[in-house]
């Protein structure tokens, strides 16, 4: 099992996947750095509170915030932000930054979690404000898109907890009024005219650097840097080594860039050692020392860079157990330049990062170097693997945005370029987009080359839009047609039809259809054979473990879908990828297991984490599930009104759906307890096919006094245990009504029941409730025990609910009844020879008695109460 990350600064955090931990947690102060006691001393951090740190790049910013978060050590958070940052790695940056300092902080966070980080933010202060301890929390924002980060701020100060002061790092202040930069605690600015280097700074300085304060030229050259903290150091670095400065303090102090004129006299005096190394490194934005040794091969020396680090104008390190380096930002963009004029060595460079990069499964970084080094073969083959990466993960962003380098300007280029498109608008859940470009991309290759592959990655999408719909007679098709055994589907790897056999299991895992089931397993594996790929043994698993519920074996059924789950963590599956099949496989072995609330739970979550993914199917099915639940322990009405909530929900999805056969056999589970035989009649014709509906169809037959014919069993198989359970079950009500011969039945399936682990199969048969306890009394087995003593308890709770079943009379269920036939009020009393104001007073007492306000919610609740 793989060791997770930790932090290494002795707080025992694990990292989240997707941080860059350096950017959460203060940068290392070079060992040279001038202290500025005086200005921070000069502030207050105490909570509640806001400072704002703002000034031009250069300005000390950042040195200044990490000197106050070494004071205040063991309470102060950090987060540098950047462009690249997407609301996802904005939280999990947020929440690790936290987790440095207090480990194990916001419980509910992962990395799976989809959430606006406005409400993250609320959820991060709530919970930051159980904790006693003042802290405070600094940003440097690097970004440039302000607005949104603007109003993230603001939303942070909005909901700042009374134990936090923020510090925010910025280049350009919001513009909003200080009642809304601090609606509690205090507000304090540092500025440009307080970031400015004092004359007693710049002296110091100069001392640090071995210069003269004496020397009129080095004074003249200094004060041209008005203060400027990264101008003053790169000046003085540079008169240390010897440096001749060609621009002169004239020119620097009446130029609109002056910092980028230092900058660039800086790089030119640089000696040739320093440039062979710098120059190459710039092709990255940081580097770890077996990067920078990657790059720079022979020319790689350690020492060099730590004593850059050391001396702190040139580049940064981080202060974490392995170090990441960074240039200066000013710098790098001097260097880089250079290293554009000479294309072998830009090329180099970039495909030596390229190549680390790959090395360490950051597709992103890798194609990004392979395009840059103009390598289009090594790209086209890293897009392969990183598309299919960012797929399983969920990040149709980075799919769109490498989409237009997909094909060339051709029919066919345009086309593939769209396959890729297709992919990121499908991991972004835009199901509606999907379909229009599928259309579209259709259309397009008739009667071109890729026509006939076209038609099998189209059919490879829907699969995944078919199931999130329940369109599972296209589901079937589409399936077919993606796995064709042809010269094509050499073109697929087997992955993808991994996939696309886990959804058509799925489907046939809930219609009951165990034999087509176990068909599919075997075809799985076999696949899986063939070429091992870790997606692929997740899909075979999730395709085993739904296989083995099916049979019986739910143990087994458990730690297939146990691994399914966790090998998915690993690979952070997302999106329509999300492992939700083995999620409600897993729920529905602990509810098996009898452990109901673990399982509600379970199925709760799994609900919500659906929904999330706008995975309507899993949805509905894990609420259908809750609804039964309910409906089992005598909670009709409470089932059913959950049930008219899934209704209303399918309602408002846009597309073309099948979801309420779903739902529909969700409510026939609960009119079957309610005995409700008039709509069971409707729904057994409209519900999914599955072992419900059958059996529901023999109790139909038993509520109005029917007799089973033969042929009504012969859909009831014995080949597994799951099947010799239901018929030894269905056996037992047959036998109902003689006693010895249905607990010899029943005693059989204890005994087979016991050898798989089966529970609630028993617990939801009431009508054998007395069997269990005459049999846990001549065969006392721990396992015998166990099923009488949970029929007991399952007793006790049917009867006190059914304690608390209003009262009706005789005349107000008479009354009810008709309600039920739809006739009108006046034709009910003039049935009943009651009179018009006697038939008002029946209506208020039985709309009381039932909390129902109208005629249809007092039929209903009445059904669900099994008065009528």
């Amino acid at each position: 099992m793989a060791k997770a990350k930790s932090v290494g600064d002795g707080s025992g955090s694990t990292i989240l996947d997707g941080v860059t931990l350096s950017r959460t947690l203060p940068p290392l102060l070079p060992a040279n750095f001038l202290s500025r006691s005086a200005l921070v001393d000069s502030f207050t951090f105490e909570a509640p509170g806001t400072t704002l740190i703002v000034g031009p790049i250069g300005y000390g910013k950042t040195s200044l915030a990490t000197e106050i978060a070494q004071r205040n050590p063991g309470r102060t958070f950090w987060y540098t932000m950047v462009d690249e940052d997407s609301p996802a790695q904005f939280n999990s940056h947020v929440i690790q930054s936290v987790r440095n300092v207090i480990p194990g902080f916001a419980p509910w966070f992962n990395n799976q979690i989809q959430i606006e980080p406005m409400e993250l933010i609320v959820k991060f202060s709530n919970e930051l404000t159980t904790h006693k301890k003042g802290y405070i929390f600094i940003v440097d924002n690097r970004r440039t898109k302000e607005a949104q980060d603007f109003a993230v701020a603001a939303q942070m100060i909005r909901s700042l907890p009374r134990n936090l002061h923020l510090v925010q790092i910025r280049r350009n202040a919001p513009g909003s009024p200080v009642d809304e930069m601090a609606p509690t605690g205090s507000f304090q600015t540092i500025g440009p005219s307080e970031l400015r280097f004092t004359a007693n700074e710049v002296q110091q300085i100069l001392a640090i650097n071995g210069l003269s304060v004496e020397s009129d030229a080095t004074n003249e050259i200094i004060e041209s840097a008005q203060g400027w903290p990264a101008a003053v150091q790169l000046i003085a670095r540079g008169l240390s080594k010897g440096m001749q400065f060609d621009t002169s303090a004239e020119e620097i102090s009446s130029s609109i860039e002056p910092l980028r004129l230092i900058v660039e006299e800086v790089v030119r005096g640089l000696t040739k050692e320093e440039k062979n190394q710098l120059v190459p490194l710039s092709a990255v934005i940081e580097f770890t020392s077996e990067l920078a040794q990657k790059i720079l091969g022979k020319n790689f020396s350690q020492h060099n860079l730590d004593s850059w680090a050391f001396e702190g104008s040139l580049l940064s390190k981080s202060s974490l157990d392995e170090p990441i380096y960074k240039i200066h930002s000013l710098i790098r963009e001097v260097l880089y330049l250079d290293l554009t004029k000479d294309r072998i060595s830009l090329q180099k460079a970039h495909h030596s990062a390229s190549e680390y990069f790959e090395s360490i499964l950051n597709p992103t970084l890798a194609m990004e170097h392979a395009f840059f080094s103009q390598d289009f073969q090594r790209f086209e083959q890293l897009f392969r693997s990183g598309a299919r990466i960012y797929s399983l993960t969920g990040r149709g962003k980075e799919l769109l945005r490498w989409a237009r380098y997909a094909g060339d300007e051709s029919i066919e280029g345009q086309i593939k370029r769209q396959t890729v498109e297709v992919a990121g608008h499908l991991a972004n859940l835009d199901y509606l987009r999907v379909e229009a470009l599928l259309d579209s991309m259709r259309l397009q290759s008739r009667g071109t080359q890729l026509e006939q592959f076209i038609d099998r990655y189209a059919s490879l999408i829907e699969i995944a839009v078919d199931f999130t719909f329940a369109r599972f007679e296209n589901l079937v098709c589409n399936v077919e047609n993606a796995v064709k055994n042809d010269e094509l589907a050499k073109d697929l790897d087997h992955t993808d039809e991994l996939y696309a056999l886990r959804r058509l299991a799925s489907y046939r895992f809930l219609i009951d259809d165990l034999e087509a089931l176990e068909e599919i397993n075997l075809k799985a594996r076999d696949l899986l054979a063939k070429r091992f790929s870790q997606a692929g043994h997740i899909h075979q698993l999730a395709i085993s473990s739904m296989t083995a519920f099916l049979q019986g074996y739910y143990i087994n059924a458990q730690g297939a879908a146990k691994m399914a789950i966790s090998l998915s963590e690993k690979m952070g599956l997302a999106s329509y990828h999300y492992p939700l099949d083995v999620l409600y496989v897993n729920a529905r072995c602990i509810y098996e297991f009898a452990q109901h609330e673990k399982a509600l739970e379970e199925f709760q979550q799994l609900s919500e984490k659906a929904a999330l993914y706008q995975q309507w199917t899993w949805h509905l099915f894990a609420l259908s599930y809750i609804a039964s639940d309910n409906a089992i322990r005598g909670n009709i009405e409470l089932a059913l009104d959950s049930i008219r909530r899934c209704r209303e929900k399918i309602t408002l999805i846009e597309a073309e759906n099948n979801l309420t056969s779903i739902v529909d056999r969700s409510e026939l589970f609960v009119r079957l307890m309610a005995k409700d035989v008039d709509r069971m009649k409707i729904l057994v014709t409209t519900a999914l096919p599955g072992r419900l509906v059958e059996n529901a169809r023999l109790h139909i037959l038993d509520l109005e006094d029917k007799p089973w014919k033969d042929e009504n069993l012969s859909f009831m198989p014995e080949r597994n245990p799951r099947e010799k359970l239901y018929k030894l079950i269905t056996d037992a009500h047959l036998a109902i009504d003689e006693p010895e011969i249905c607990n010899a039945i029943v005693k059989e399936a204890l005994k087979l029941g016991s050898e798989v682990g089966a529970k609630e199969t028993f617990l939801r048969e009431s009508i054998l409730f007395p069997s269990y306890i005459r049999i846990s009394v001549e065969s006392p087995t721990f396992y015998n025990e166990e099923i009488a003593r949970g029929a007991m308890d399952r007793m006790q709770e049917l009867k006190k609910l059914s304690s608390h079943v209003p009262e009706l009379t005789k005349r107000e269920i008479e009354i009810v009844r008709h309600l039920d036939s739809g006739k009108p009020i006046t034709s009910i009393g003039a049935t009943l020879h009651i009179s018009h104001n006697t038939m008002k007073t029946h209506l208020k007492n039985i709309y009381r008695k039932l909390s129902a306000e109208g005629r249809n919610q007092a039929v209903e609740k009445a059904k669900s109460l099994g008065l009528i």
